[in-house]
């Protein structure tokens, strides 16, 4: 399954998000086009001060742990 389209509140890529608590939003995309009936159950938002500790699954500045939601549009 392959993330697509990720924003926070509304753009993509923000520079500066001056609300207190963004809402954020995403696709999915199934990895392999044959997949029907792609859903979500839970999901896990990280953040972190460089692009490898994502990488290595590392969120130092948030980790919101898993939660089970199939939302994935506006999630605050």
């Amino acid at each position: 399954m392959v993330r697509t389209d990720l924003r926070c509140e509304y753009r993509n890529n923000p520079l500066g998000i001056d609300a207190p608590k963004p809402r954020l939003s995403w696709r999915l995309k199934p990895g392999d086009d044959s997949v029907r009936d792609l859903r979500q159950t839970a999901y896990r938002v990280l953040v972190a001060s460089s692009e490898a500790r994502l990488d290595d699954d590392f969120g130092d500045l948030w980790d919101s742990g898993k939660v089970d939601s199939g939302q994935s549009v506006l999630v605050p």
